[in-house]
């Protein structure tokens, strides 16, 4: 499962799905409706805190529940996660990374952040607490430049799933230090990576630069968008199938490449 950025779309990144989708895998990607490109609505921004991994996971029902699949599908599989920006905030939230609302009225009064002002909102309406949007079918995740660290480090702690993050070193929206980083260092699974693609914008983990050219991490100094997919996509796969133990993947893993720095904790 594929959740798009902020204001972004369900086919933002053709680029990766088709490629998974190339190697066996179902991929859906549903729109989170109020948050796309076409209907964007900054009042609905404390409920998509919540609704994006329940997007994810009603889609999954969706799927599972299907007949179009016939025998390629299999609920007792389960699904792996991945998602870009606010997508790569879901895909961490729906593995576990639970919302802790006095955990991030305390940090954003100190550091502020992103989402500080809507989840003050949404405390305010639902009252403050932990709120856990965990899916636990899930068995792998890959969030890509995720968003919104204020928003899940309360419950970071509690993340158990085999992870790969991947991050850009020019991203300035979501930056290693800020965002990538801290949301990599607080989860505890003991399967986990880091990937620091050199030169990689936030856009460039989407077909962002082929839909709009006029994106500022298209061009100039940073690193071509499909370099940096070519990175994601072959990283992923690897991943993907070493966990499904496939141990030929394991020699794409992590992705020897002088353009990606690795931490690898597995």
């Amino acid at each position: 499962a594929f959740s798009h950025g902020n204001t972004g779309m369900r086919y933002q990144s053709i680029f990766y799905g088709e490629y998974l989708a190339s190697h066996g895998y179902i991929v859906v990607s549903p729109d989170h409706v109020g948050n796309t490109f076409f209907d964007n609505d900054e009042a609905l921004k404390p409920e998509l805190i919540l609704r994006r991994p329940e997007d994810i996971s009603d889609t999954i029902d969706w799927l599972f529940s299907s007949s179009d699949f016939g025998n390629c599908v299999d609920p007792d599989d389960g699904f792996a996660m991945s998602g870009h920006s606010f997508g790569g905030y879901t895909a961490v939230a729906i593995s576990g990374g639970y919302l802790d609302t006095d955990a991030t009225s305390e940090f954003c009064s100190e550091y502020g952040g992103w989402l500080c002002d809507d989840v003050e909102m949404l405390a305010s309406e639902l009252g403050s607490g932990v709120y856990s949007r965990q899916d636990d079918r899930i068995w792998a995740s890959i969030p890509m430049a995720p968003a919104a660290y204020e928003t899940l480090l309360g419950g970071l702690s509690n993340v158990e799933v085999p992870m790969m993050v991947l991050g850009g070193t020019k991203d300035t929206a979501t930056t290693m230090t800020g965002s990538v980083l801290p949301i990599y260092d607080g989860m505890p699974t003991s399967s986990r990576m880091l990937g620091k693609i050199q030169d990689a914008g936030h856009f460039s983990f989407s077909d962002a630069c082929d839909l709009l050219p006029s994106y500022p991490d298209c061009g100039g100094d940073y690193l071509s968008s499909d370099i940096v997919q070519s990175l994601v996509n072959t990283s992923s796969v690897a991943f993907l199938g070493w966990l499904q133990g496939d141990e030929e993947m394991s020699n794409y893993l992590p992705l020897e490449d002088d353009l990606i720095d690795w931490v690898d904790d597995r």
